[in-house]
């Protein structure tokens, strides 16, 4: 169980990573839109930087929901895990009642 939350903890940080990449390209894509300078290079630059941003943002929704999916999964078997913990302890506390 340790492995895994390490491995999500892991992922997170790489999303992460990934959003600050995309809020820098964004910065950069609005920076070059407000520019006066209209060479049609320029221009082909900001429609390249626009399609990045938006492949980082699928990206980045595309991971935040695999790791909210991972979470959703060891919450269940946390809920799994309490169960059985209350069962074993309701069935020490019924023996230990009984051989008093």
């Amino acid at each position: 169980m340790e492995e895994r939350i390490a491995a999500l903890e892991r992922e997170v940080a790489s999303v992460r990573r990934i959003a600050e990449d995309a809020r820098a390209d964004a910065e950069a894509v609005r920076t070059l839109a407000t520019s006066t300078d209209r060479d049609p290079a320029v221009t082909r630059e900001q429609i390249e930087r626009g399609h990045r941003l938006t492949r980082l943002e699928d990206k980045l929704d595309r991971h935040f929901h695999q790791v909210n999916e991972k979470f959703a999964a060891v919450h269940r078997r946390f809920d799994i895990v309490t169960a059985g913990i209350r069962h074993i302890t309701a069935l020490l506390t019924q023996h230990i009642e009984k051989t008093r």
